[in-house]
């Protein structure tokens, strides 16, 4: 009969999943914390994942868990950076923390928080409230893009030139040409 599954069959199939994932080697591990997760990134073979409380730890199966106290308040955005995180919190600060526990801060926004983070080659980027901060590796200080609303997301294409930016209403694309930023295009409703 075709579209129905007996519960042989049900049977059947749960045998046949639980066969392969013995055969592959999968072994899942439960972590429990009294705070919520609020992300998580692949880092170097590892597994970084940020929670409510400001910590993030480090999850291998080669080592010890690592956990580091990086924000002093909630963790709302982190993303793979190399051999680090970068995590922007509610703490308004901007950080990186390698994969061994080490914090180094990058920027702080006093009361303001740090809602997205993205990376890509040598170039970092986070937002705040309207703002995008960008930096690079020759650069000091960052460029500042500002847009109509509050940004929700950030994301470099491939090659690290093409910086989307997600925000009420639409999405603006910006370029870098030779050290310059410029607007690509702004995809309003």
């Amino acid at each position: 009969m075709q579209g129905s599954m007996t519960p042989g069959l049900l049977g059947d199939l749960q045998n046949q999943f639980d066969l392969d994932i013995a055969m592959t080697g999968i072994r899942g591990s439960t972590f429990e914390s009294d705070a919520p997760v609020t992300g998580s990134t692949p880092i170097q073979g590892s597994v970084a994942v940020s929670f409510g409380d400001g910590t993030i730890h480090f999850f291998s199966s080669a080592s010890d868990k690592v956990i580091s106290q990086t924000h002093s308040g909630v963790v709302l955005c982190m993303t793979s950076a190399g051999d680090s995180v970068l995590s922007g919190g509610d703490d308004g600060r901007l950080k990186r923390t390698s994969i061994n526990g080490e914090i180094q801060e990058i920027a702080g926004f006093g009361t303001k928080w740090v809602d997205a983070v993205a990376a890509s080659h040598e170039t970092i980027a986070c937002s705040s409230e309207r703002t995008v901060y960008l930096w690079s590796d020759d650069r000091e200080t960052p460029f500042k893009l500002e847009h109509q609303s509050s940004v929700g997301g950030l994301a470099f294409d491939a090659s690290g030139r093409r910086l989307a930016v997600s925000h009420y209403g639409g999405v603006t694309l910006w370029e870098r040409t030779k050290q310059i930023l410029r607007c690509q295009a702004t995809r309003q409703k």
